[in-house]
């Protein structure tokens, strides 16, 4: 497979410490929230995979946006119907607050994810969690890009890449976005104090360039990264020439986006006005980068906790209604595809997924912009699996998977006026899976 860390096509080693071109050395850490909430018990009986087709409820997306920018296939839409009842999928667990609002149940119905391969850079991942079984086949590779030899050891201590991974492609204890995809875990970092971040940097520019190199060996079509440094910038400019830019720039220019965390901490950098902005490499104009928002409200005794930290930002239940900007994410407004600001959003607060407890069953509940790029990583699998049944073609332009996202999405504001930070009064796009294999579905078919 060659060293990953070599200069390959053009783009940049990955070799020395990350910084940008005024000579900052870039300090990297998990965008995801500082409190994990307790695992769900894990007593759930070995079960058979849910029979998808016929059983899952039909119910198209609520309205996108104004009436004029509806798609032509409007009419049918009908109410969002109640959860669904688990008990009809021989026990898998749903991400029932996710699904109310990305509707990815119904997408299900389209496609899973068949035939496309997801590598999520993170902190590795339990593969022996009954959600990625059969491993053998639902896992085709997992690399350790944390030293300048790559190695296979994917251990994951923390559980934040087996979350973020469940998230995208669970099927089994728990179902995900897109649960018929294949994964390749590529760790980048163990999300323990004893990170560098530095080293975390250099780690995902190696581990970019070993997906770059190897893509075509496991048909790798979409990364996901939950992973970014602590900055809060409005523009890319500062990033150019920089090893983890040039890589995500060659993915992208192989039709490989990299969806990325847009960051946590916007109560840090909005203390006093509204801060627009990402982290890196969020801010990258060649990344999607996802923001998020809560799907339901925060409830300190049900484990949903409201006081979060001053750098994070404290929600009221008022200000954590679903479809709210969550208080922490970091956002920007993108006025045009081409340009620096965030993509898309999607669910953040709260998200039920794999845990790493246990014996291969267990759950957990947590937050942050780290669970919303898995379900926009999930979608852009659907959205890649299904142009790849109608057409062949498995890597469609990143212009057009960025555009069908957000011509689908949902019109959502950040207006709240009972958060503890200042808002930046803007317009946002909220992630709808079905809604967004429709757009793509009808494009291909006007086209």
């Amino acid at each position: 497979m060659g060293d990953p860390t070599q200069a390959r096509d053009g783009h940049a080693s990955a070799r020395g410490p990350i910084s940008d071109v005024t000579g900052r050395v870039l300090s990297f850490v998990v965008p995801a929230m500082p409190t994990q909430l307790a695992p769900a018990p894990s007593g759930l009986d070995e079960v058979a995979r849910p029979p998808w087709l016929d059983q899952i409820q039909k119910s198209p997306p609520p309205g996108l946006g104004e009436p004029e920018a509806m798609p032509p296939w409007s009419d049918e839409m009908v109410p969002v119907p109640p959860a669904l009842d688990e008990t009809i999928f021989t026990g898998a667990r749903w991400m029932d607050e996710v699904n109310q609002l990305v509707h990815y149940s119904d997408a299900l119905n389209m496609t899973k994810g068949e035939d496309i391969t997801v590598a999520v850079l993170d902190t590795g991942c339990f593969v022996e969690h009954r959600d990625f079984s059969p491993s053998t086949l639902r896992i085709v590779a997992g690399v350790n890009c944390m030293t300048e030899t790559v190695g296979g050891d994917i251990t994951d201590a923390t559980g934040h890449g087996s979350h973020v991974a469940g998230v995208l492609a669970a099927n089994g204890v728990h179902i995900g976005l897109a649960p018929a995809c294949r994964l390749v875990p590529v760790k980048v970092l163990s999300g323990t104090k004893a990170d560098d971040g530095a080293a975390i940097g250099t780690a995902i520019a190696r581990g970019l360039n070993w997906v770059l190199d190897n893509a075509d060996t496991f048909a790798i079509s979409v990364v996901c990264l939950s992973v970014g440094d602590n900055g809060n910038y409005d523009n890319d400019q500062d990033f150019a020439g920089n090893a983890i830019t040039e890589a995500v720039q060659a993915l992208a220019a192989r039709n490989i986006p990299v969806v990325a965390a847009a960051g946590n901490l916007y109560g840090l950098f909005a203390r006093d006005t509204a801060a627009q902005g990402m982290c890196f490499p969020a801010i990258l104009r060649e990344a999607i980068s996802v923001g998020a928002v809560y799907d339901q409200p925060c409830d300190d005794f049900a484990g949903r906790p409201c006081r979060l930290g001053a750098d994070y930002g404290s929600p009221s239940t008022d200000s954590s209604r679903p479809d709210q900007l969550a208080i922490y994410t970091q956002r920007m407004e993108k006025v045009t595809d081409d340009q620096c600001g965030t993509d898309i959003f999607a669910p953040g607060s709260w998200v039920r997924s794999t845990g790493i407890d246990g014996d291969g069953g267990s759950s957990v509940v947590t937050e942050g912009t780290s669970e919303a790029a898995p379900i926009v990583a999930g979608v852009i699998a659907l959205l890649q699996s299904l142009h790849l049944k109608r057409t062949g073609e498995r890597r469609p332009p990143i212009a057009m998977l960025r555009s069908v996202l957000r011509r689908s999405a949902r019109t959502i504001l950040d207006n709240s006026l009972v958060t503890s930070c200042p808002v930046t009064n803007k317009s946002f796009r909220r992630v709808d899976a079905f809604a967004a294999l429709k757009q793509l579905e009808l494009d291909m078919a006007t086209s």
